[in-house]
């Protein structure tokens, strides 16, 4: 039989629980069609799919919804495909082409659920066939609703076991899409940030996951929603290489370089950290196994011109302050090592103040080991005002302030030695506050 052609108009497929119209196509066009008996073979030149809409969704168990429309026959071992050695049906089509496609896919299998829309999505494949082992060129492309593209260049194996090579890249997704997922861990959200990716991708769904290139994630926008405050942000996170290995259960990422950073580091008047109030307790389900943890090695952070609030509430004299233009770097980072990472940071406080920031952390789990000490000089005491209020009655005029802060935390015990210099003190005027005690200090 030649010159075969099959086409629809207007297909919608509905079904699945709840009963959802999960699948339209404006058009599928099959053409150049030839079929050969008994040589047991179907070829078609092309094949056109218009304006696929899919619908998928994981259910509150995390089943996934299209799983359902292949029911298990338990009652049949009979297999469809041939036995080993012998040959069937050979079909296969020169060249397939979807063009303007789109995917809505929802997660409630956490609360609340999480959403994905894929627009414009492009699938060009050739060479397609049921036989093994048959490599596919494949080129894909596609828009999130949420913002961002994505593409993928590479080959493609469906038989006997998917796998897939290529080039992926991401162009500007948004790091908000995994909010729903973030939150199941810690109390903050993710106001802004984009994900700018060129990967090299290796999957086999029998054998291994490996990733290798490049990451930037510029404009990052993190808030704490305890206190509703900024807790995190940068200009731009640059990664020139990283390497991940699912069956090592692996990830190395070269010098990681922050540009601009921002963040918020609070000790109360408990000692608590605000970091150590943001994680969210889980419960362990004994039944699932965890597996092998990651290995992380991260050769060395750089931080450039950046800045830092820094409180400690835990003093006497209550201490907060900005710390701008802040440069340094830390050390190798591993996880598999018991030694801490360096640091060295050091930045600007006011137009002639000065801090220093040294020590060893623990960067995974700074709870069980940091030793890090803050240094301040030359700062200005008509800074902390608002504190000496409270206390004094009195705002300060002049004064500069040196502090010595060593902070050590061992296994969640902290200790801290902090050296206070205060000089050249001069309190300015009254103020009225309930908590102020009354001394004569305008003596």
């Amino acid at each position: 039989i030649d010159d075969m052609t099959v086409e629809l108009d207007g297909v919608t497929v509905t079904g699945l629980d709840p009963a959802t119209r999960f699948l339209s196509l404006d058009n599928v066009s099959l053409s150049g069609g030839k079929a050969l008996y008994p040589e047991q073979r179907i070829q078609f030149a092309s094949l056109n799919i218009d304006r696929p809409e899919l619908v998928a969704w994981l259910d509150e168990n995390g089943n996934f919804s299209l799983s359902s429309l292949s029911p298990a026959n338990e009652n049949s071992s009979v297999s469809d495909s041939p036995p080993s050695g012998e040959s069937g049906w050979q079909i296969g089509i020169d060249d397939f082409v979807l063009t303007d496609g789109s995917l809505s896919f929802s997660d409630n299998s956490i609360n609340p659920g999480a959403a994905v829309d894929v627009s414009g999505l492009r699938v060009s494949m050739s060479g397609i066939d049921n036989q093994g082992e048959t490599i596919i060129p494949v080129e894909l492309a596609g828009n999130l609703a949420q913002g961002g593209s994505f593409g993928l260049d590479g080959n493609l194996v469906l038989l006997p076991a998917l796998s897939i090579t290529g080039r992926l890249t991401t162009l500007n997704l948004p790091l908000s899409l995994g909010q729903p997922y973030l939150q199941q861990y810690a109390r903050i959200v993710v106001n802004d940030g984009v994900l700018i990716s060129d990967i090299e991708l290796s999957f086999a769904s029998d054998q291994n996951l490996t990733a290798s290139g490049s990451l930037q994630v510029p404009g990052l926008d993190i808030d704490d929603t305890l206190e509703q405050q900024p807790l995190l942000g940068w200009k731009n996170l640059d990664i020139d290489r990283f390497e991940f290995d699912l069956e090592k259960s692996s990830l190395q990422l070269s010098q990681m370089t922050f540009e601009q950073t921002f963040g918020r580091f609070v000790i109360d008047e408990a000692r608590a950290t605000n970091l150590s109030k943001l994680l969210v307790e889980r419960s362990i389900d004994e039944n699932v196994s965890e597996g092998e943890p990651l290995a992380i090695v991260i050769g060395g952070i750089v931080v450039k011109d950046s800045a830092m609030n820094f409180s400690d509430l835990s003093l006497p004299l209550p201490f907060a302050t900005r710390i701008a233009k802040l440069n340094g770097r830390m050390s190798t980072v591993d996880t598999s090592s018991e030694t801490p990472a360096n640091i060295k940071l050091e930045g600007q406080v006011d137009e002639f103040g000065l801090a220093r920031i040294a020590g060893g952390m623990d960067m995974f789990d700074p709870i069980r080991y940091t030793d890090v000490s803050v240094e301040f000089r030359n700062l200005l005491m008509s800074s902390l005002s608002p504190y000496t209020v409270q206390f004094a009655g009195r705002e300060i005029d002049e004064g500069k302030l040196n502090l010595d802060l060593d902070y050590d935390i061992k296994e969640g015990l902290l200790q801290g030695g902090n050296n206070i210099m205060l000089s050249d003190l001069v309190l300015g005027k009254e103020v009225d506050h309930p908590d102020a005690a009354s001394l004569p200090l305008g003596l």
